[in-house]
């Protein structure tokens, strides 16, 4: 319970980062890491420094593809042992919503970087979520497959 007395700060989530050998609670540090990273890019953004922000949300973006990554490269079954998954779909979900909150409070000609870090962190999630349910249990891992609903059956027999 010790983080919710301390928030994270980068050089304890590196240390951790560089000592950790299992690679779903490196992922858990990595996804620490870019969460730190969209609360400073929110501030910059936020302070009207876009490029700190712009920057930022690169660090943001890198650190989520390692969580992925990290994840990937385990061998973890995501469907059985969710742990570390789920903790970057939530991560992921938060994140998008943070960006598209953000993107009213910037410019409309500055809201290209916020728009492009939603768009990649809710590409990811997709991938995410379909390790979670490879069957296309969940809703939005079958959008990720591109499939489409059958019309209502009212529609299929044409007007009557």
């Amino acid at each position: 319970m010790l983080r919710a007395r301390h928030p994270d700060n980068e050089q304890d989530l590196l240390a951790h980062l560089e000592r950790e050998q299992n690679p779903v609670k490196k992922s858990k540090y990595a996804t620490r890491l870019a969460e730190l990273k969209v609360q400073q890019a929110t501030d910059a953004y936020t302070k009207g420094d876009l490029d700190q922000g712009q920057k930022l949300l690169d660090d943001y973006l890198k650190w989520v593809r390692s969580a992925w990554d990290l994840l990937k490269g385990s061998g973890r079954p995501a469907e059985r042992k969710p742990e570390g998954f789920k903790e970057l779909d939530i991560a992921l979900r938060e994140d998008v919503r943070r960006f598209e909150d953000l993107q009213h409070r910037v410019p409309f000609t500055d809201r290209d970087p916020l728009k492009n870090a939603a768009q990649e962190a809710e590409k990811i999630r997709g991938e995410v979520l379909a390790a979670l349910f490879p069957n296309g249990e969940s809703g939005a891992a079958g959008k990720a497959g591109g499939g489409k609903p059958a019309p209502p059956p009212h529609f299929r027999d044409g007007p009557k």
